[in-house]
């Protein structure tokens, strides 16, 4: 992951705060100033927005129309500006741009998720000289009331502290900020609509070293390519159009006009046979469609594994490997593209064509759907010929959930999530489930489900494939998210050992992440401080770091430099200071600083973290000097000395406290 994306360094110190006194109030001050408690902001280049000459502005209108009129164009920044509109209506790049010009020449873009499971502005960064877009497009659920009423001081905090943030979302999520009576200053509100997708696509063709002679082409009699984009279409439909005219031989090219209306002349050629020989040609078709890409050896044994399946009634082809053409001639009845290093490509042959194809079948041909779903497991499980090509064939299926609906896929998904029989089928599971989860259409929806999977203690197999979710791309994104659910599968009474330990490790995964590690520590920690009665989110803490078969994701935290490192020492001694609090949790605990004093002892972890992080334990122990303060102290060497002039001062200290709290 590019340095962009790393958890903030430190910034300007904070004068007057040191961290050999009072580092608890320092670390809090820290936490806050670094932003450890809030969103996380990913940095859009700024040098990387689409251009002027390319970019066509929506129309835009204000939502409160009244005498207050909010301005768009604002003097000293509007704080929050909310932009409405589809999902397709240009809003991210409008939003993005705007703060663009805003924002002073050294200042930094940022782009927000909704890594929470309700909004809370509490959690949106304010820093000066940022701006920050709140993407609000993979959300389904209204903006709460709370969330509302809490924008205009928001707005007021990035005023004075000289940030802006624009919210994008649909009508459906911002809800309440469209009612009448809302404060049109302090929030001003506008709602997109389209731009006219015939300027953007003009645009694409005028503006590209290839294209300047077609925008001609736009026009109505100057080929049949006119006529065919509507006014109201996406700007990304109208960019796709642009490109089919770009590869398009002549104006009048039928396989360029065909690919715009999304290849139906073709797959009606490709499908509305009877010949004898087409069964084998289709599979072939449908096969690339799923693993477009692959070599062409995963992609034929594929072919030849479906047609094995009783139901088509195809006989093996007599004389075996000997019998028919090569792979380049099996390929080229098929209309596919055989690539010189040896890969099958449907797509590059017809642009868009795996998409358009999957959604045929799956509509068209529905006896053939739950055939391809049981072929497709058997060529993914552990031994199977596509078993490294998941990914590819999580594309498809996809593409399948986008346009055929989400259900079906799911359902899929979870039988063989639900089957966990060591099949091998893990990794399509997760990739599937990973692009879904992403998915700005269906993301929202996914995102609850792996929710009550995580929670399902009595299907196994479907908390395993939550948690191998959230140890992929799926957790580094929504890391928020993905600890809740995390926190779901420990927290449930009935879940398995085995699938504990799992957990507990994923857990362990994200602190050890460079990018993510300080945010998820100060989770956990959050947690720890206001655990329920039974300690089971301190355990989760303890858990984290309790892994002898993982590495210890205390060798990247104790070693985070600076203000950065300061902060994490500060969650460390609160989260240990938590666990000790539960007498149960004392002697795991114990075990595990013990490895921390040695690992110091040794030179693999910073001795003066070690030292303050381990304090914190003798300041919350009340009870005399026993085993487990014992094992963590050690016996011999310099750094036991130091421990235990160090637990002499904690004694000292609790001592005066007492006494000024008796008298």
């Amino acid at each position: 992951m590019n340095d962009q994306h790393r958890e903030p360094e430190p910034g300007p110190r904070i004068q007057g705060v040191h961290a050999s006194r009072d580092a608890n109030i320092a670390g809090r001050d820290l936490i806050q100033y670094l932003g450890l408690d809030m969103l996380r902001p990913y940095e859009i280049p700024r040098a990387g927005l689409l251009a002027d000459e390319l970019y066509v502005r929506p129309r835009v209108v204000a939502v409160h129309q009244s005498g207050a009129q909010p301005e768009w164009t604002p003097d000293r920044g509007p704080g929050v500006l909310v932009l409405v509109g589809d999902r397709h209506s240009g809003r991210r790049t409008v939003a993005l741009r705007e703060l663009s010009r805003w924002l002073p020449p050294d200042g930094v873009l940022y782009e927000m998720h909704p890594d929470w499971d309700e909004a809370d502005a509490a959690l949106l960064p304010c820093r000066e000289g940022a701006g920050y877009v709140l993407n609000l497009t993979d959300s389904d659920e209204p903006l709460s009331a709370k969330f509302v009423q809490q924008l205009p001081g928001y707005a007021r905090r990035a005023r004075d502290t000289g940030c802006w943030l624009i919210i994008i979302a649909s009508e459906h999520v911002a809800g309440r900020l469209l009612a009448p009576g809302q404060d049109a200053r302090s929030v001003p509100t506008f709602k997109l609509r389209r731009p006219d997708a015939r300027e953007v696509a003009r645009r694409y063709l005028e503006n590209h070293p290839q294209g300047t002679n077609r925008a001609a082409w736009l026009k109505e009699g100057e080929s049949h390519f006119a006529g065919l984009l509507r006014a109201e279409a996406s700007p990304g439909e109208a960019s796709r159009f642009a490109e089919a005219i770009l590869s398009a031989k002549d104006p009048y090219d039928e396989d360029a006009k065909d690919r715009i209306l999304g290849w139906g002349h073709k797959l009606t050629e490709w499908f509305g046979g009877e010949g004898r020989g087409e069964p084998e040609v289709r599979a072939r078709q449908i096969a690339a469609a799923f693993l477009d890409g692959a070599p062409a050896r995963v992609v034929l044994d594929s072919v030849d594994q479906l047609l094995a399946n009783p139901v088509f009634n195809w006989a093996p082809r007599s004389g075996g490997p000997l019998a028919g053409g090569d792979d380049t001639q099996r390929c080229a009845s098929a209309e596919l593209k055989f690539s010189d290093d040896g890969s099958v490509c449907l797509d590059e042959a017809w642009p868009g064509m795996g998409s358009a194809l999957l959604r045929y079948v799956w509509r068209f041909r529905p006896q053939l759907v739950p055939h391809l779903c049981d072929w497709l497991g058997e060529i993914t499980t552990k031994n199977g010929v596509a078993a490294d090509h998941a990914h590819r064939i999580a594309r498809g299926l996809t593409t399948v959930a986008l346009g055929n609906g989400l259900d079906d896929v799911l359902e899929l998904i979870e039988a063989w999530a639900r089957q966990d029989d060591g099949s091998g089928r893990a990794q399509l599971v997760q990739s599937v489930l990973t692009r879904l989860a992403l998915d700005s259409d269906t993301g929202a929806r996914v995102r609850r489900k792996l929710g009550d999977w995580a929670s399902g203690h009595t299907m196994p197999g479907r908390q395993r494939a939550v948690i191998g979710l959230c140890r992929g791309e799926f957790g580094r994104i929504y890391r928020a998210v993905a600890l809740k659910r995390l926190q779901y599968v420990l927290a449930n009474d009935g879940t398995a050992d085995g699938i504990r330990r799992e957990a507990a490790g994923a857990v362990a995964e994200l602190l050890a992440n460079p990018d993510h590690g300080a945010r998820t520590l100060k989770t956990l920690v959050d947690w720890a401080e206001a655990d329920v009665p039974d300690g089971r989110h301190r355990t989760l803490f303890l858990n984290a770091f309790d892994q002898p078969e993982r590495e210890d994701p205390s060798l990247g935290l104790l070693a985070r430099p600076g203000d950065l490192g300061t902060a994490v020492r500060a969650l460390l001694r609160a989260g240990w200071a938590s666990v000790w609090a539960s007498p149960g949790l004392q002697e795991r605990a114990s075990h595990v600083l013990a490895r921390w004093r040695q690992a110091a002892q040794d030179g693999q972890l910073p001795a003066d973290a070690v030292e303050d992080v381990v304090s914190a334990v003798f300041a919350e122990h009340m009870g005399r000097f026993e085993q487990n303060l014992g094992r963590i102290v050690g016996t011999g060497g310099d750094f036991h000395r130091r421990l235990v002039e160090r637990y002499a001062q904690s004694r000292v200290q609790l001592g005066k406290a007492g006494a000024e709290q008796a008298g």
